[in-house]
C-alpha cells in the first residue's frame, strides 16, 4: 500500500461560492484551514446569530447544488483585506470588503440581482469569528478521495 498524498488544496472563503486553490497551508488542530467557509450567503430571512453562532444546515444558505447560476461566477477572496471580487465572464461584477456594512451590502445587491428567481427573499452575507459554515457541525478539513467521488 503506497502513503497517501496530496494533489491539490482548495478552501472555500465564502460557502457555496467557486474554490481557491492553494499552494500551502498552515493547519492549526482543532481548526479549519484558514478562511474556509469563513462566510456564507443566507438565502432569504436566515437564523444565523452571530453572537450565538450554531452549525444550520446548508440550504439555509445559497449554494451550487441547488444554485447552479453561481457555477458562472468567480469569487476571489483576498485575506488580507477581507476584500471579495466577484468576476464573470473575466469581468469584474462585483466588489466589496466583507468585514464593512457597506462592502457586504455591495455584494449582497448584486446577488439579489443575479440570483432573484433562485432566492426566497434578500440575500445576506454572515459570518462569526471563529465560525465555519462546514456541511457538519465539527470544525474540520474535508479530505477527499477522488477515486470514491
Amino acid at each position: 500500500m503506497t502513503a497517501p498524498t496530496v494533489a491539490a488544496l482548495y478552501r472555500y472563503p465564502i460557502k457555496g461560492m467557486t474554490p481557491e486553490p492553494l499552494q500551502r497551508v498552515a493547519l492549526e488542530a482543532g481548526g479549519t484551514m484558514p478562511f474556509d467557509r469563513a462566510y456564507a450567503i443566507e438565502n432569504g430571512p436566515g437564523r444565523f446569530d452571530p453572537d450565538s453562532p450554531k452549525h444550520l444546515p446548508k440550504i439555509s444558505f445559497v449554494m451550487l447544488m441547488r444554485n447552479e447560476r453561481l457555477a458562472s461566477l468567480d469569487a476571489r477572496f483576498d485575506d488580507a483585506t477581507r476584500t471579495l471580487t466577484i468576476m464573470r465572464a473575466g469581468r469584474q461584477v462585483a466588489r466589496g470588503n466583507l468585514e464593512t456594512p457597506i462592502g457586504r451590502r455591495l455584494i449582497e445587491q448584486f446577488l439579489a440581482a443575479y440570483m432573484k428567481t433562485d432566492l426566497r427573499g434578500a440575500p445576506k452575507i454572515v459570518s462569526a469569528i471563529g465560525h465555519s459554515f462546514s456541511d457538519v457541525a465539527a470544525k474540520c478539513v474535508h479530505v477527499i478521495n477522488l477515486a470514491s467521488v
